[in-house]
């Protein structure tokens, strides 16, 4: 339609995937087309949209940014919270008999970590299973619960994993739900934990979905990043590995109080760093638009149609010889 986006907020495969499909080998599928069009229209959006609302994130990350050459200015994230400030009992899959003395964890986020090669999707979600087991090891007789989504292409590992490490009476799983009554679940919880792996950035859902909740935050965060780009970064237990994870686990296992008071920062640092600042430039972009913009034209995007009909008759005439070869 070539309207020009106001603001893009970066969600995840929007940014880093769905901008950078290819046709599978130069005689693509006749399928693929529609997939090659999306992508460049995708690429073609993200890179002349007058806003990027996003924090500054992991090289890797920023990389993207940098081969879709974006010409708009970037802004911070805008978090995408539903923000579920009261706590509602009557809520579906809520644990019940939760004895105040267990140390409850919970990994919102999906299962996926089960890769050979390096993939901006891997959560790490082993990293903590492990932690959990030396925990255990360490102290047999502790009254700990980790709850865990239904959600993610490694599920079934997981449940492998788990099982293999002896651990599954302390696990919980529960099903997917809406955004509103999740975040009401994690304050049932002590800690929430993210992303543990070197993917770990300053900003994305699973924090800023803690930090809405006040509650403890655990993952993994390279603060040489961003140290420079804030006065001060939000508090967190910055883990990375399996030792790492059982070593603050059984700290604050015994140190209930601390977590209160790093949940009680957080959601000061996302109030005056993260959601004041942003929703005060949106509206300053909004009072000062202009009305719609029209995207340049995309060159590319053109000069690819000829492509594209050469894949249409070049299947067309291989599935007639095909059936010809068969008859």
């Amino acid at each position: 339609a070539r309207i020009r986006m106001d603001i893009y907020f970066p969600a995840g495969t929007d940014l880093f995937d769905w901008p950078f499909k290819r046709f599978n080998d130069f005689f693509g599928e006749v399928w693929e087309i529609d997939k090659v069009k999306c992508s460049r229209c995708q690429f073609w959006g993200i890179k002349y949209a007058k806003y990027i609302s996003m924090d500054k994130t992991s090289p890797k990350l920023e990389s993207y940014l940098s081969k879709i050459g974006i010409k708009g200015k970037r802004i911070g994230a805008l978090p995408l919270l539903v923000l579920a400030l009261e706590r509602d009992s009557t809520m579906p899959y809520d644990v019940e008999g939760i004895r105040s003395k267990t140390l409850k964890i919970i990994q919102h986020g999906r299962q996926s970590w089960d890769y050979t090669n390096y993939t901006v999707h891997n959560k790490g979600n082993d990293i903590l299973f492990k932690g959990v087991k030396i925990f255990l090891q360490n102290q047999p007789e502790a009254a700990i619960e980790l709850c865990l989504l239904e959600y993610g292409e490694s599920i079934l590992r997981s449940k492998e994993l788990i099982k293999e490490l002896n651990i599954g009476s302390k696990v919980i799983w529960v099903g997917q739900m809406h955004k509103d009554h999740l975040l009401k679940k994690l304050k049932d919880y002590n800690i929430v934990v993210g992303n543990l792996t070197e993917n770990g950035v300053l900003s994305y859902g699973s924090v800023y979905e803690s930090l809405a909740a006040k509650v403890a935050f655990m993952g993994y965060r390279k603060d040489e990043l961003y140290i420079n780009n804030y006065k001060e970064l939000y508090p967190m237990i910055n883990v990375s590995t399996p030792e790492q994870v059982a070593e603050q686990l059984e700290y604050y296992y015994h140190n209930r109080e601390e977590l209160k008071e790093i949940g009680a920062k957080g959601y000061d640092w996302l109030m005056n760093y993260a959601i004041n600042p942003s929703v005060n430039k949106v509206l300053e972009i909004v009072k000062s638009h202009k009305g719609r913009q029209k995207l340049p034209i995309d060159w590319k995007l053109l000069l690819l149609q000829p492509y594209f009909l050469f894949i249409k008759f070049y299947n067309f005439f291989r599935i007639r010889v095909n059936k010809w070869v068969k008859t």
